[in-house]
Formats: C-alpha cells, sequence, structure tokens
C-alpha cells in the first residue's frame, strides 16, 4: 500500500467513502488507487497537476511514491518548456476551487518558468492568472511570497497586472488582501518608486512603501556619506606615503558612490512630490466635503412650499379666489409678497365689475329725485 491515508482508513474499517478534492475526477482517482496496489500510471502535461493534487492529499510520499514521480517529471519536463508550463498552467488553475495548497504551489512554480530568469517574461499566461477570483489570486500570491523569500519583484508585478485587469471590480477589503503578499522591503529601487507612484495601490499601502522607502535612503545616505568620509581621510594618508597617484579603483568607487548618492537624492525627490500630491488630494477632498456639508445645512430649512385658495367676499358681495402660498418653510417676506399679490388681484378683480362712470352718475340723480319726491310729499 502506497497511501499512507488509505492505510489508516482501511485499517479502521474495510469500507470507507473518499471525498475528493475539487477538479479531481473519478478516472484519475482510479488511475492513482490502481497505483497504490502496484500498477503503473501515465503521466502527462494534462494530467499532471491532478495527479499530484490526489498523490499530497492521499499521502503518496517515500521512494517510488507518486509525489516524487511528479516532481521528477515536473523538473525534467515542465521546467524545461514554456509551452508544457503553460498546459500545466491552466490545468492547477482548475484545481483552486477548493483551495488546495498543492494547486497553488504548482501555479506558482509555472509562473516562474514563464516568467523566465529575469521576470520579465509576458503571455497569455499573464491572462489566465487574471482571470481567478480574488481569493484564489491571494492563494497563488502566497505561495510566491513564501517561496521568494528574498525578492519580491516578480510578485509585485503579477499583483499589478491583476489590479489594472480588475480595475473598479475589487473591494478595498479584497485590495488590501492581495496586495499586502508584496514585502515592500523585498522590491528593488526601480519597483519600489513605482510603487510609490502607482495610483491603483491602497493608499494605506502606499504610504507604508513611502516610510519604507525614505528610511532606505536615509540609511543609503548615511552609509554613503560614511564612505566618502572614509575616503577623505585615505586619500591624505596615501600621499604622504610616497605621493603614489590614485588607484583606477578608487575613482570607480568614488563615481559609484557619487551616481548612488544621485540616484537616492532623486528617490526622495519623487517620494516628497508623491506625498505633497496626496496632501493636495486630501485637503481638497476635506474643502468639498465642508463645502457639501455647508450646502447640505443651508438647504434644511427649506422645503417647498405648498399653495392654497382663499376665497374673499368684498364689500359689493362680490367674491374672489386668491392663491396663497403656506407651509411652515414660507418666511415672513413671502408671506408679505403672498398679501400684495391678493391684495392686487382683488383689485383687479374689483375694476373688471366696476360699474360704468356714466351709469353711477345716472343712479346718483335718480336717487336725488326720490329723496326730492319724498320731501314733498312729507311737507
Amino acid at each position: 500500500m502506497r497511501s499512507g491515508y488509505l492505510r489508516r482508513q482501511l485499517t479502521e474499517s474495510p469500507d470507507i467513502t473518499v471525498n475528493l478534492p475539487s477538479g479531481i475526477t473519478v478516472e484519475t482517482f482510479a488511475d492513482v488507487a490502481c497505483y497504490c496496489y502496484g500498477a503503473d500510471v501515465v503521466i502527462t502535461p494534462f494530467n499532471v497537476a491532478a495527479l499530484r493534487v490526489a498523490a499530497e492529499w492521499l499521502e503518496m510520499e517515500g521512494n517510488g511514491g507518486l509525489l516524487r514521480r511528479t516532481e521528477a517529471y515536473f523538473f525534467d519536463e515542465v521546467a524545461a518548456d514554456a509551452g508544457t508550463a503553460a498546459v500545466v498552467l491552466r490545468s492547477s488553475v482548475a484545481l483552486l476551487a477548493q483551495g488546495t495548497e498543492a494547486a497553488a504551489a504548482l501555479v506558482e512554480r509555472c509562473i516562474e518558468v514563464l516568467a523566465g530568469p529575469d521576470g520579465s517574461g509576458v503571455g497569455e499566461w499573464l491572462d489566465d492568472v487574471a482571470a481567478l477570483s480574488a481569493e484564489e489570486f491571494r492563494m497563488i500570491a502566497e505561495a510566491m511570497r513564501a517561496r521568494f523569500a528574498h525578492d519580491h519583484d516578480l510578485l509585485y508585478k503579477i499583483v499589478d497586472h491583476y489590479l489594472q485587469d480588475h480595475n473598479g471590480k475589487l473591494t478595498e477589503e479584497e485590495k488590501n488582501m492581495i496586495c499586502y503578499t508584496v514585502n515592500c522591503t523585498k522590491l528593488s529601487l526601480p519597483l519600489l518608486i513605482n510603487l510609490v507612484q502607482n495610483p491603483r495601490l491602497p493608499l494605506r499601502f502606499v504610504v507604508q512603501a513611502m516610510l519604507i522607502d525614505q528610511l532606505q535612503t536615509r540609511s543609503s545616505l548615511a552609509a554613503t556619506s560614511t564612505s566618502t568620509t572614509t575616503a577623505a581621510t585615505v586619500k591624505p594618508l596615501n600621499n604622504r606615503r610616497g605621493g603614489e597617484d590614485v588607484t583606477l579603483g578608487a575613482i570607480l568607487q568614488r563615481d559609484a558612490v557619487l551616481r548612488q548618492s544621485a540616484q537616492l537624492r532623486a528617490t526622495m525627490e519623487a517620494t516628497n512630490f508623491r506625498i505633497q500630491n496626496l496632501e493636495r488630494d486630501l485637503a481638497s477632498l476635506r474643502e468639498r466635503l465642508r463645502w457639501s456639508e455647508e450646502k447640505r445645512a443651508a438647504m434644511e430649512p427649506i422645503r417647498s412650499a405648498s399653495f392654497r385658495i382663499v376665497r374673499h367676499v368684498g364689500e359689493d358681495g362680490l367674491a374672489a379666489e386668491v392663491v396663497r402660498p403656506s407651509g411652515k418653510s414660507c418666511s415672513g417676506s413671502s408671506s408679505r409678497s403672498g398679501r400684495r399679490f391678493g391684495q392686487r388681484l382683488m383689485q383687479g378683480l374689483k375694476s373688471m365689475f366696476r360699474r360704468p362712470s356714466g351709469e353711477s352718475e345716472e343712479v346718483v340723480a335718480e336717487e336725488e329725485k326720490r329723496r326730492g319726491h319724498r320731501r314733498n310729499c312729507s311737507a
């Protein structure tokens, strides 16, 4: 029995139920089970990932175990050919659904092969990695973080490509979860400068990188200053010992120190510029927020005014309808304006229904005649 898991389970009971990891087919498990009892299995680029995951899950270790055979196949066939590595990468990605660390490790190793020795290789494999979910990509990033203990340049490039492909689709929590797999202290200086100026990264992560950049710059400047002081001290001693000329090595070392100092100053200037931009953006956001709060506070007491129709009856018995604003939100000036509007409307209505002037005079004359007639009768 070449499987520690099956040996342990069959010792307790002759009948066992096996819950296969996601992506492991029944055919693959049957081949692995036959291999446990002495049968052979053919390893290809299309099944090496599934065989590796199944072998690790079934604890098939030791000499002649399936783990060692798949490992040897990877070194002999996959690591030597980028095309084979691309095939294994796609089959390994399909096994990430259940969160198996073995599949994540295979993806990471395939990425290492496809990226090349200097980590500059690009191709369709980047799109395959970018198509993963945030949790699946985090598993791969964690595997790369553990494997590349001293250099995170390749990891940062892949993380940046993933964020660029998923721009606006990730939550802040997912972005932080992915970005913090990168250790800023293990980045080369050009990539650290790129990180500080990268707008896709979370602000807190960028600020942390800035602090690390500042600390590294100060340490380098201190070391450069010490080296310059030492060189200045050694030169007079050499002159006193016989007036020998300065060697070529000393000149090259001095030039290298000067170039490094200039590069560090440029880095500090770029970092300070980035910090100033962030401070200006933050001040602008605060000003917009304050302006928005003041505007909302000013608009709070103002509400839409409602209107009601008031029916007035004048002295001449005529009725008029006046539209007046009502509601708690109307101010004193609005009320006075409404009253003036009503008065003008009443005057207009009265003038419309008022009798003509000639008719009024006739009515007055007729009224005087009646009064005179009454006085004569009474006399």
